[in-house]
């Protein structure tokens, strides 16, 4: 997979680093604020509701908050593992084949660590494994 590049693919790959390095940290920066809110949505008492029906919203509303909180750590981890990648001179590498991720994916999902064929087949894999109990 090691193929040489010229001066000029060097200083573009370069630039196209720098700017993934850019988007990344500042999707980094919104995750990790909607994580905080998300958070402190969560502080409220549900014992301070009299009215059941108010009881039950809260609760639902409670389930969102922690869905968005899980949402949000997983994105934060593959975003720092992206900007990990990204020092270590391997971002873009698929972790299913090791070859190339095309830019195109790269550029429409920065985090990506698998080329679009690996992706569904890990998709699939999660789809067929048995549900923990």
């Amino acid at each position: 997979m090691t193929t040489q590049k010229n001066p000029t693919e060097k200083e573009e790959l370069s630039g196209f680093l720098s700017g993934q390095k850019q988007v990344l940290e500042a999707r980094l920066i919104e995750a990790k604020r909607e994580h905080r809110r998300a958070r402190a949505n969560l502080a409220v008492d549900p014992n301070e509701f009299t009215e059941v029906c108010d009881r039950g919203k809260f609760l639902v509303s409670r389930d969102v908050e922690i869905a968005k909180i899980s949402r949000s750590a997983s994105e934060i981890a593959r975003i720092h593992k992206a900007l990990l990648k990204i020092g270590l001179g391997n971002y873009g590498v698929c972790e299913g084949c090791d070859e190339f991720i095309p830019r195109e994916r790269l550029e429409a999902i920065p985090e990506a660590s698998r080329c679009a064929s690996c992706q569904k087949a890990h998709d699939r894999e999660l789809e067929e494994a048995p549900a923990m109990q």
